[in-house]
């Protein structure tokens, strides 16, 4: 049990809090269940990769109610509320690889049922579309116990069974306006309407009473399904995720961050694969995106003992490569989008790691085809002018408009950081996969073709170690051969040269690099993206979209980079304790946005206000990672 404090989570708004559902769906609002954000509701429905506001919120007659306390049990949200002489207990969970949702209510401290009025609220409408776009219902079919609402929608039909354990329905259409404060602050449509078919009258026992909703087809519902919105199933359900992690945890981890990587674990379809095979990089609004996904999957998966998930995952991301590359994201609607440079060979290193932890050597010859025919491309030439220039055996990139790096701020056709040419983390990530792809092909396949990559890593690294180093400041460049020539931007992509399995920079360097990074990057919750030095620094990450995405990697702080800085510390040799402190106070800071979960960024200046997504799977795998990597030290 994690005890909460409610109040509000710094400069971002009110603390929030978070369920989902193992598909991509999830509930969510703030600890006070008002609506601030137009991503908030109590079921957000996903179908593949298509997302769906469906169920806006839930009055209960707890408005102004004292809110006694707040708490996670095995990460989900628990409230103790008390109204007159009336305590009452209610949770929120949602049924596992189900769009359904459940409300759970129990009267505390009393012998008799109490009446309570619950009246659900609906605005159906695409995830991104803004709070003006609600589909009205077509049709409503109610009877004494419940309400079926069917809906139009462009993909088809939409029904949402409403249903009160031990309740009576009771029909009323209405209307109300709803205000979502934190749209108006990012410069976006902030009114919309929500749209109720009536209330139930409840009677709320000691034992308890649970309100439900459920995206359904025509029929009854089953009562095996109502089990699947229980509190036990999924109680069981993250109690075994947790046995999982203690049984495989090199070092054991705390509960909330394993709890908090599941929520970022899915499967595409309900009833598909036995195994999550995708990653939500991000809540509310990001998807599947193949970058976070590999980075990711490591702490997210292979480190809290979800093997089956991991070798789901990549073989997933297999099945997409497209000349050479894998998605870069795949979008709510149409076909996978494939604008990134370093997504596919972040996969190399994914798969090392999934081999290593796993000793499944068979995955690695299994794909060895697939990871031949990407080094491939990448040395003839692919999309979006990825190619190795034959000059150098350097990986270079660009196309107009088009950002390919982790960098990727683009506001219409402004790209803020562009990075065009030779990115200093591309040529150690190309620099390590061709290693790796050496290794295998010796273990697996041709030693000619091992011979061969090997060669052509080795041009790679003399290039890089003659291009790269910047002597006036003693680190790295930060892109060579760009729009401008070379770029001398202090940021924490250099770290890459030293962090991955197979460091690109020689080791005389190391300490030069970590020296410039601990004087402009490094702060207590993670590292600049750029040196406050630097005239396009910007200390704060707020505002409108276009003040917000020009701040994205001009100094704003990234958790997730904690990852390659621990892994830095330690090849060079340096005490991991500076990253150690930088781990405890991440974990000091799951509560920033939303409880239990850690936020995408901060801001780059005291007081390191959360800022982003409230939820972020590599803030989350990189903080497991390096707490288990940091483990002992002092």
């Amino acid at each position: 049990m994690k005890m909460v404090n409610p109040r509000s989570a710094g400069s971002q708004g009110p603390l929030e809090w978070l369920v989902t559902n193992g598909l991509g769906g999830f509930a969510s609002a703030t600890v006070a269940m008002t609506l601030s954000r137009r991503y908030h509701a109590l079921l957000v429905a996903a179908e593949g990769d298509d997302r769906t506001v469906v169920l806006s919120r839930l009055d209960d007659g707890f408005d102004g109610a004292a809110l006694l306390g707040f708490r996670l049990e095995l990460g989900l949200p628990v409230w103790t509320l008390r109204k007159g002489d009336t305590t009452v207990e209610r949770r929120v969970v949602m049924g596992h690889q189900e769009n359904a949702v459940a409300v759970h209510y129990r009267v505390l401290e009393r012998a008799t049922a109490v009446s309570l009025g619950v009246r659900p609220w609906f605005d159906v409408r695409e995830l991104e579309d803004d709070v003006t776009q609600m589909h009205s219902p077509a049709a409503v079919q109610h009877s004494v116990d419940g309400v079926d609402c069917v809906f139009e929608r462009e993909r088809g039909e939409l029904t949402v069974r409403l249903r009160a354990g031990g309740g009576r329905f009771a029909a009323g259409e209405d209307g109300t306006e709803q205000e979502y404060p934190m749209e108006a602050q990012r410069g976006y449509p902030s009114k919309g309407w929500l749209w109720s078919p009536g209330h139930f009258d409840m009677e709320v026992a000691p034992a308890g009473a649970v309100f439900t909703a459920c995206l359904t087809s025509a029929g009854p519902m089953e009562p095996q399904q109502r089990n699947h919105i229980a509190l036990a199933p999924e109680r069981a359900r993250r109690e075994r995720i947790l046995a999982t992690a203690a049984a495989h945890s090199g070092e054991p981890l705390p509960p909330q961050l394993v709890l908090a990587a599941d929520q970022f674990l899915v499967t595409r379809t309900p009833g598909g694969a036995a195994a999550p095979d995708g990653v939500i990089a991000g809540y509310h609004w990001f998807g599947r995106w193949g970058r976070d996904t590999m980075i990711g999957l490591e702490g997210l998966a292979l480190r809290t003992g979800r093997w089956d998930a991991a070798a789901a995952t990549l073989r997933e991301a297999v099945r997409h490569v497209r000349r050479g590359l894998i998605p870069n994201y795949f979008p709510d609607h149409g076909e996978p989008e494939y604008h990134t440079a370093d997504a596919t060979l972040w996969m190399f290193h994914a798969l090392h790691r999934y081999a290593a932890t796993t000793g499944d050597a068979a995955m690695v010859a299994q794909l060895l085809p697939v990871l031949r025919n990407v080094v491939a491309w990448h040395v003839k030439g692919t999309d979006f002018s990825i190619r190795v220039d034959p000059a150098d055996g350097l990986l270079s990139q660009g196309a107009a408009g088009v950002p390919l790096t982790w960098m990727d701020a683009k506001v219409g056709d402004w790209v803020v950081t562009p990075r065009r040419g030779k990115a200093v983390e591309l040529q150690a990530l190309w620099y390590n996969a061709l290693k790796l792809l050496a290794d295998w092909e010796r273990t697996f396949g041709d030693r000619a073709d091992s011979r061969a990559l090997a060669a052509r890593a080795e041009l790679a690294r003399t290039s890089f170690n003659r291009r790269f180093w910047n002597p006036a400041a003693r680190c790295l460049h930060d892109v060579v051969d760009g729009d401008e020539g070379d770029d001398s931007s202090c940021r924490p992509n250099q770290l890459f040269a030293l962090s991955l399995e197979h460091p690109i920079l020689d080791e005389a360097r190391w300490d030069g690099v970590l020296h410039a990074v601990h004087n402009h990057l490094v702060t207590p919750v993670g590292l600049r993206t750029l040196s406050p030095a630097d005239p396009a620094y910007k200390p704060r990450y707020d505002g409108d979209r276009l003040a917000r995405d020009a701040a994205y990697h001009q100094g704003t702080v990234w958790p997730w980079l904690i990852g390659p800085y621990v892994d830095s510390l330690r090849r060079a040799g340096r005490d991991p304790s500076p990253a150690r402190a930088m781990a405890q106070n991440l974990i000091g800071s799951l509560d920033g946005g939303c409880a239990g979960q850690l936020n995408e960024i901060f801001d780059a200046e005291p007081p390191y206000a959360p800022r982003g997504c409230v939820a972020q799977a590599w803030s989350i795998a990189e903080l497991i990672r390096s707490v288990q990597a940091t483990a002992g030290s002092s």
